[in-house]
């Protein structure tokens, strides 16, 4: 028996282009149920579409050579994954498809009426391990039908779960951000613990495994990063929510790495500032860390309370200075648009932004995502309709003060402020010729003349 497994491209992009520029990270989900199915004698191949091209004639390879299909649905790639299942049926309307993801975490019953044969609530190594038992069509914690179904069982131990097949995504190239590939390693990703303790109220990701915070052993990680490094890997991406919540832990990761001898460049997404202490990112960089990401949100302390961020601006200030000291690249991604925010507020953010030595920075408008608690009370109070998934804060939308246009005018701003700055251009140069890197400097300078 054979699976095909696919991850679709965002909304944004057509299905049917060449793709010129790869993704920043490789589909965890995918490749952990990947690896399941295969420990059962079933043969996968795993398909990014985020990659290459998909059109009738790619499907139609595809189905030929396989018995049945899964399909990892992010909301963002909803109406894609609609299409690519509607043209798998289009060639074979038997084949099985199953789809999960967090879409169908939220929605199940959505992804039946898009065409799928049943579809994953929650995370997808137990329908996996009985996979069997889903085809024959029985009962499944987690898998829905078109007569509906049960949730999900979350595994606690996540040592139990095999390691995902990084071998399987040798032939992509991950690591790139705005289309530049800051760091020359192949990498891969890894999660080395799930759930999240905090509670964002623009974050959908509660909804997928609760607040309940899971960690993999040490050893369980170091045996990862071990099998990744002997199957070519010199790049890892860790994509934890809260890699560095548990420092204790952390401190043990990176002295196994040391000792391990293994020379990879590790980049740190999704970093929380209230964490950062100088002993840690040091040994973080004797280990090979060499960029770390940070979510900060806003300069206005009122908004990352209304955020219920549990941070505060001097935090922010002491962990990107102290990541910049060690000598990380810094990325940190910044939210304009609450609803209470004026340009008053939002040039604040700006300001602050340009003051922290950040390497590089991404200015986004608030978004109302599915699953979020803020999308959660709009839908209640009926601002927005359920079946509405991403929604900006804008005026237009009854969601903020702001106009779309003008808080589209606001982040060119922001861009051009925060890149153009001499005090920035110098800075870089001289981090530029320690490291000898163009590719931070180059993305920056793309994003910028784009939104010029």
């Amino acid at each position: 028996m054979k699976a095909s497994l696919i991850y679709p491209p965002d909304d944004d992009e057509a299905l049917e282009t060449d793709k010129t520029s790869s993704p920043f990270s490789p589909p965890l989900g995918l490749m952990y149920v990947g690896r399941i199915l295969s420990m059962n004698d079933i043969e996968i191949d795993i398909i990014d579409a985020r990659h290459e091209r998909i059109d009738a004639s790619r499907i139609k390879r595809m189905v030929s050579k396989s018995d049945i299909i899964g399909i990892s649905i992010p909301s963002f790639a909803r109406k894609n994954a609609e299409k690519i299942i509607k043209m798998i049926k289009e060639v074979d309307n038997e084949i099985f498809i199953i789809a999960g993801g967090p879409h169908c975490t939220l929605f199940p019953m959505d992804a039946i009426e898009a065409g799928a044969d049943a579809a994953v609530k929650g995370e997808g190594e137990y329908p996996a391990m009985h996979f069997q038992d889903v085809l024959e069509g029985r009962d499944v914690a987690g898998v829905y039908r078109k007569d509906g179904g049960r949730d999900g069982i979350i595994i606690e131990n996540l040592d139990e779960i095999p390691f995902p097949c990084h071998e399987m995504m040798k032939k992509y190239e991950y690591g790139y951000m705005m289309g530049f590939k800051p760091f020359k390693a192949k990498f891969t990703a890894m999660i080395s613990s799930r759930g999240c303790p905090y509670k964002c109220k623009f974050c959908s990701r509660e909804i997928f495994a609760g607040r309940r915070y899971r960690e993999r052993s040490v050893e369980n990680v170091l045996d990862e990063i071990k099998f990744a490094v002997d199957e070519g890997y010199s790049g890892i991406i860790f994509v934890d929510d809260n890699f560095l919540l548990n420092r204790k832990r952390v401190m043990k990761i990176m002295d196994g790495i040391i000792e391990m001898g293994a020379d990879i460049k590790i980049i740190i997404e999704g970093a929380r500032v209230n964490v950062a202490d100088y002993e840690l990112y040091k040994k973080m960089w004797d280990a090979g860390v060499r960029a770390i990401s940070y979510g900060i949100e806003s300069g206005n302390q009122d908004v990352l309370d209304f955020y219920n961020k549990k941070i505060t601006l001097e935090q922010v200030k002491k962990a990107v200075g102290i990541a910049d000291k060690v000598g990380f690249f810094t990325v940190g991604s910044f939210i304009i648009g609450a609803p209470f925010e004026d340009k008053a507020k939002i040039e604040k953010t700006i300001r602050f932004a340009s003051s922290l030595p950040l390497d590089f920075v991404e200015f986004y408008i608030l978004e109302y995502r599915v699953g979020s608690h803020l999308w959660d009370e709009a839908v209640e109070k009926g601002l927005i309709d359920k079946n509405q998934y991403f929604v900006k804060a804008c005026k237009e939308n009854n969601l903020g003060l702001l106009s779309i246009n003008e808080l589209n005018e606001l982040r060119k701003k922001a861009y051009i402020r925060f890149y153009l700055r001499p005090s920035y251009l110098l800075r870089e140069a001289v981090k530029l010729a320690r490291s000898g890197n163009v590719d931070f400097i180059k993305a920056a300078m793309s994003m910028t003349h784009k939104l010029i």
